[in-house]
């Protein structure tokens, strides 16, 4: 039941229903459309949507009411109703009208399935359109396990027709229970159903020529070529308007080609870039960035190569909150003014972009909101702390600028990687060198050995990072990413401190006339 008041904002309002059970949850979404009314109050029910089995309801439904009678109710059915609308008004009727979008619903039917190693099964999917869809429907799987392959009596499914899926268990199989998920996609719409899969042991009277035969068997359906995709993290979780990332690995189990790559489930005002959006072999970056839009998504990262589609899904969480950039907010008043608004871009556009930057950014926003709430109010309060804090900002505006051209030299962790060094360096000699010459006026110069123990650090932090980015392996890539910026910042700085600015001065005063 929903109901607006007097400050319920007009517009357009997404909202979705929820039914979670069985270990499995479906979401109904709702464009809810508030106008501006004579009377200040609403009442409009919408019933839950029934679930039959594991048939999820998803999709958009656009909803549009009407009326300057306070008193209108309006019940919106479930698809099997065919779209009907009931009507019911007070003592005085107003109009109530409702738009629906075209869409489909897919029922897996005959699970769950029992597939035995080496041998086949079969289950059947159906696809039913409503409101006058009409496209046809394209059939993938994900969370096959090892071993298992699955074709289709065709490729595209039209509306209102069954299509039958079989399943093949090769050798290396291994038993087990498994959940599969079926995804179905057409006319921009996506449906996704999960069923249980039991691969169980061969059979003692099953010889190894039934088990070559098989394995033929599915070598001619695959036509020899067959590969897997992976997606790492399964769980991401970002803020609005901000950016995240994942690794998605391509490996070939047979055969070779080149891949091309493909998200859906994505929120509709967020955006994805793959980088490379197609690849023989090896890991693409799937960059995500959020809009407004708040919620759980099933994300599904597609791959296709020569007929052949393979699939993997993660979870993708955006909330509420984004990082604030609180010192630079309260030196120049406003989240809004052209200077915090470059700093967020850079962090969301250039360092979030990537794999290694987000985990550097992870371990960044640990150690800056532990300090910078405080440090903040403390601007605010101060005009004259403000005043200082926007002069102390400009370099790094400056540089940071410097940074968006480097890295516009390429696409990809390496140019980030390039960008982090030179811009810590240039940062290190702004911020810290005047204090680092210090050292040697008013005690002796630092030894030698401490710019060489910096640069092996960098050496070994770049070497180091490269590994984490080969394993995608969250430590290590924080860690060491982190452990480059610092050395890098202190390099020049710790090469100032060695010089004998005292010995400098006397040598240069014992010159002059």
């Amino acid at each position: 039941m929903i109901t607006t008041s007097s400050s319920t904002p007009p517009g357009d309002h997404s909202i979705y229903i929820e039914g979670s059970g069985g270990g499995l949850t479906y979401r109904s979404y709702v464009t809810l459309r508030v106008l501006k009314l004579l009377a200040p109050t609403k009442l409009i029910t919408i019933p839950i949507p029934i679930l039959t089995g594991t048939r999820p309801i998803t999709g958009t439904e656009s909803t549009t009411i009407t009326t300057a009678i306070p008193t209108t109710l309006i019940t919106i059915r479930p698809p099997n109703t065919a779209g009907t609308v009931s009507t019911a008004t007070g003592s005085t009727a107003g109009p109530g009208t409702t738009r629906r979008e075209p869409t489909f619903i897919m029922d897996v039917l005959d699970t769950p399935v029992t597939l035995r190693v080496g041998e086949q099964s079969s289950f059947r999917i159906t696809i039913s359109s409503f409101y006058g869809f009409s496209d046809d429907v394209t059939l993938t799987a994900s969370n096959l396990p090892q071993g298992v392959s699955i074709t289709s009596d065709t490729n595209r499914v039209p509306p209102n027709s069954t299509v039958k899926m079989t399943l093949s268990a090769s050798s290396s199989a291994p038993p087990g229970t498994y959940t599969v998920t079926i995804i179905a996609s057409g006319g921009g719409l996506m449906r996704s159903s999960t069923f249980s899969l039991n691969v169980l042991e061969a059979s003692k009277s099953q010889g190894a020529t039934s088990m070559k035969q098989s394995t033929s068997a599915n070598q001619i359906v695959s036509g020899g070529r067959d590969f897997s995709i992976k997606v790492f993290p399964e769980n991401l979780s970002i803020n609005t308007g901000s950016s995240g990332s994942v690794a998605v690995t391509v490996s070939w189990l047979q055969g070779n080609g080149t891949v091309g790559l493909n998200v859906t489930g994505l929120p509709p005002d967020a955006r994805a870039e793959f980088n490379p959006s197609s690849l023989k072999e090896g890991t693409s970056s799937l960059v995500i960035r959020a809009g407004s839009t708040q919620g759980t998504f099933t994300v599904i990262v597609t791959g296709s190569s020569g007929g052949i589609t393979r699939s993997s899904t993660f979870q993708l969480q955006i909330t509420g909150g984004e990082s604030r950039c609180f010192i630079a907010t309260a030196a120049y008043g406003s989240e809004l003014s052209p200077q915090v608004f470059f700093l967020r871009n850079f962090r969301n556009e250039v360092v979030m972009s990537t794999y290694s930057g987000s985990r550097f950014l992870f371990a960044f926003n640990i150690f800056y909101y532990s300090w910078s709430p405080k440090v903040a109010e403390m601007v605010r309060s101060n005009p004259l702390i403000a005043e200082l804090t926007r002069y102390s900002l400009s370099p790094l505006l400056a540089t940071l600028s410097l940074g968006t051209e480097v890295q516009k030299l390429g696409h990809g962790e390496l140019p980030i990687i390039l960008m982090g060094i030179i811009v810590s360096m240039i940062l290190g000699s702004i911020y810290l060198a005047p204090l680092s010459l210090l050292i040697p006026l008013l005690h002796k110069p630092l030894s030698e050995k401490v710019p060489k123990a910096v640069i092996l650090m960098m050496i070994a932090s770049i070497l180091y990072l490269l590994l984490g980015l080969y394993a995608y392996s969250d430590i290590i890539t924080m860690i060491f990413s982190s452990l480059l910026v610092v050395s890098s910042l202190l390099l020049i700085p710790c090469c100032l401190s060695t010089i004998d600015l005292r010995g400098l001065i006397k040598y240069l005063l014992g010159k002059s006339p």
